[in-house]
């Protein structure tokens, strides 16, 4: 049963604008007490059992969110020397 959209605040995490995807630690959520079901393609609250969110396959990585990956435009070199 999914009680509808919520945020999910991710701490400790990075953000890289040009990296396509972002990764989630499954540890972490389990600190949260939130856990897997792979026979069922969720997570869910370890305490009542209640889903936490569903998730789907795309490119063979299992994803929370998909979002279709954008044409690249050309923007400036980072660099140090």
């Amino acid at each position: 049963m999914l009680l509808g959209p919520r945020e999910l605040f991710l701490a400790n995490a990075v953000y890289i604008p040009a990296f396509y995807t972002n990764l989630a630690c499954l540890k972490k959520f389990n600190k949260k007490n939130i856990w897997w079901d792979n026979k069922k393609d969720l997570l869910y609250y370890k305490n009542n059992y209640k889903t936490f969110t569903f998730y789907k396959s795309y490119c063979n990585q299992l994803t929370l969110k998909y979002n279709k990956p954008q044409p690249r435009t050309p923007s400036k070199a980072l660099f140090a020397i």
